[in-house]
């Protein structure tokens, strides 16, 4: 089923730990997760949110002073 592939904005805001607002203003903002309308409902792809935050994933800095 199609929908075992998706997250809903509640549920995938929960997976982030983040909430729908925050969600909503990354949308807005052009760096949140890809995500896919069906009518009213924003639907994020379980393999699209992990390769978002994968993408998204930072190395520490070195000290320079080192």
């Amino acid at each position: 089923m199609i929908r075992s592939d998706y997250y809903t904005k509640d549920e995938a805001a929960e997976e982030l730990g983040v909430t729908p607002r925050t969600l909503d203003r990354w949308w807005a903002e052009r760096v949140g997760p890809p995500r896919t309308k069906v009518g009213r409902r924003a639907l994020y792809r379980k393999s699209a949110l992990v390769a978002w935050v994968r993408r998204n994933e930072q190395e520490p800095i070195r000290d320079q002073a080192a």
